[in-house]
Formats: structure tokens, sequence, C-alpha cells
């Protein structure tokens, strides 16, 4: 697939239903603790960052193509964690 082909099924399938997030300088610090307090390491600080900025859009469902890694991060009340 090129790169063209590739970035025209993105902005079709998903972009209409994507908005973006932006987490505060005090949002990362928080995220960044509970991420201490939970033992989350390495690149699992990455995932948890995606997770914190769709808890704070209030997101219902959270798509990802890694399920496993997601769900294991997941907590009461987060979004639903989903493959597309």
């Amino acid at each position: 697939m090129s790169a063209a082909t590739a970035t025209r099924l993105i902005e079709q399938s998903v972009l209409p239903y994507v908005q973006a997030q932006t987490l505060t300088g005090k949002d990362m610090l928080g995220a960044l603790a509970e991420c201490e307090s939970r033992g989350v390491r390495g690149g699992a600080i990455y995932d948890w960052l995606h997770l914190a900025a769709a808890r704070k859009a209030g997101a219902e469902v959270f798509f990802t193509l890694d399920l496993r890694d997601f769900q294991s991060l997941a907590r009461p009340g987060d979004p639903r964690i989903e493959m597309p």
C-alpha cells in the first residue's frame, strides 16, 4: 500500500472519529506519578499516557491493536479497550 493510499484511508476512516486531547503539564505529572505508584515501566508509560488522554476526553471506547497491553493497564472507570 502506498503512503498516499494509507493517508487517504486514515483521513476517511479514522479522523472523522478522533478528537485531539492535550495533556497539560499537571496532567502529565499526575499520570507519571500514577505510573510510579502502579509499577508501570518502560514503553507501557507511553500507553498509560494514551489512556490518561482518553480518560480526560471522557472516551467510552479506546481502540487499539495492542489489546492485551492496554487491557493490562486499564482500571475501573476507564474506556472499554477494544480492537477496531
